[in-house]
């Protein structure tokens, strides 16, 4: 009898049964799916966050937001007081506990790249198992900057696929050495891991399109984009679909050393057009708090979440979209499509890829009002970005002595528009200080000729 026959006769005979087990194992078929549960298709996530930074965003990640089984968290730091605010949310690990006694890095990198050699052989049995890894820290300071390049090359060496979620400090508000400490700390980390998206803190400070809001909503919603960068992912993998993207999908997405972003986009179904369409994506990554370029980008993993009246047309909408955006005919999405009961929304789900290296997305954002002088050159970048091209044929264009002199910013605001000046006056930069700024970001000379500058 035939596994159907039995099938269809337990049926008939009213012998109901949830144990399928029982009727594989009488039949001359085997099938190796039952352990699947067990032993199979599980792939574990680990999150974790280094530094005071990271620690946050982990405890608001576990606080706002219920998360599957196989999404592990983890907080590190040197500083005790900031892992006991925490560990009544997710697992902590103090580092370099036996050398600095809880005492924190006092803002010094060398201490947390210190206290996690020490720890090697404890985040190698955090580590154990994972299958990929998001390493979250702001970078500046002692811990973040210098325990997330040791930890990612741990990662490394045991081939798990491992992404970092990057907090740039403000230049403005923050000052230069931290962020020449966060920069030197970058270049580490983007050679090291499979993937990397930065969220940079002038962007937190400057894009909330003159919406009066306090420092901590700010940093609150940048907290919120790192959480659902995670939880879309997460997704992504546990959550099966009618047309599903697989974990070879997410895991062939990170591995080429590049740096990404995450949009989330809702439309009512009703008033779905393509249009529609495009004004919402071009939104959602104008105003992310990713300072990213999707210009030539090739790669993007689009889950789609629909109506079952849906236009039809939705994936090569998305398709034609992106290509517009992107700039790139030959660009190579991965849809995964999920049906669900008409509730009147479409959600929209964007894994985006960076076509440049990280120096790209240094960029800086100027509004229209603001002109950019370097030296007795006035360049107008009508909400642009100055980016490494742009910045290098300034260079060329000017002589040294002028390029000594730096670059700075001026402000042409309108007397209604004094008030909205006033709340924004960390967007006035010191010439000096923004020349150093730039030099580093774009490589444009190294840290020695910069000092030979200053003198």
């Amino acid at each position: 009898m035939s596994i159907i026959d039995e099938i269809i006769s337990n049926k008939n005979e009213n012998k109901k049964t949830n144990d399928i087990n029982s009727l594989i194992s009488k039949s001359k078929f085997k099938n190796n799916f039952l352990d699947l549960e067990n032993n199979y298709g599980n792939f574990k996530i680990t999150v974790l966050g280094i530094g005071g930074a990271g620690c946050n965003v982990i405890a608001e990640m576990k606080s706002t937001h219920k998360w599957a089984d196989n999404v592990q968290f983890y907080g590190m730091n040197t500083d005790v007081g900031s892992l006991k605010r925490i560990w009544n949310c997710t697992d902590v690990w103090l580092l370099g506990k036996e050398r600095y006694r809880g005492g924190g890095s006092g803002g010094d990198p060398m201490v947390g790249e210190t206290a996690a050699n020490d720890d090697k052989e404890s985040i190698k049995n955090i580590l154990e198992g994972s299958d990929l890894l998001f390493l979250i820290a702001g970078l500046g300071k002692g811990t973040g900057s210098g325990a997330m390049p040791v930890i990612a090359k741990i990662a490394k060496e045991m081939n798990i696929c491992t992404i970092c979620l990057i907090h740039l400090p403000s230049v403005q508000a923050e000052g230069s050495k931290i962020y020449l400490n966060a920069l030197d700390s970058l270049k580490k980390i983007v050679d090291i891991c499979n993937s990397y998206c930065i969220i940079s803190n002038d962007r937190i400070i400057n894009n909330n399109n003159n919406e009066v809001v306090s420092l901590l909503s700010s940093y609150a919603r940048s907290n919120e984009e790192l959480s659902n960068i995670v939880r879309v992912v997460a997704e992504i993998i546990n959550e099966p679909t009618n047309i599903n993207i697989d974990f070879a999908d997410v895991r062939n997405f990170f591995k080429n050393n590049h740096s990404f972003m995450v949009s989330t986009v809702t439309i009512n179904n009703s008033e779905y057009t393509k249009n529609e369409l495009y004004e919402k994506i071009s939104n959602q990554i104008r105003n992310s708090y990713c300072n990213l370029s999707i210009d030539k980008t090739s790669n993007i993993l689009a889950n789609i979440d629909i109506c079952e009246d849906t236009s039809s047309n939705i994936v090569s909408d998305i398709r034609e979209v992106f290509v517009d955006l992107s700039k790139n005919k030959e660009l190579w999405i991965v849809n995964g499509i999920n049906y669900h009961k008409d509730d009147g929304k479409i959600i929209l789900n964007f894994l985006i890829s960076s076509s440049g290296k990280y120096n790209n997305d240094l960029n800086i954002k100027s509004q229209s009002d603001v002109v950019n002088r370097v030296g007795s050159r006035y360049i107008e970048v009508d909400d642009e970005l100055i980016n490494n091209e742009k910045l290098n044929k300034i260079q060329n264009e000017i002589n040294n002595d002028e390029l000594k002199n730096g670059l700075e910013f001026e402000n042409f605001i309108s007397d209604e528009d004094e008030e909205i000046a006033n709340i924004h006056d960390t967007k006035r930069l010191d010439s000096n200080e923004c020349n150093k700024i730039l030099t580093e970001a774009f490589d444009i000379k190294d840290l020695n000729d910069r000092n030979n500058y200053s003198n």
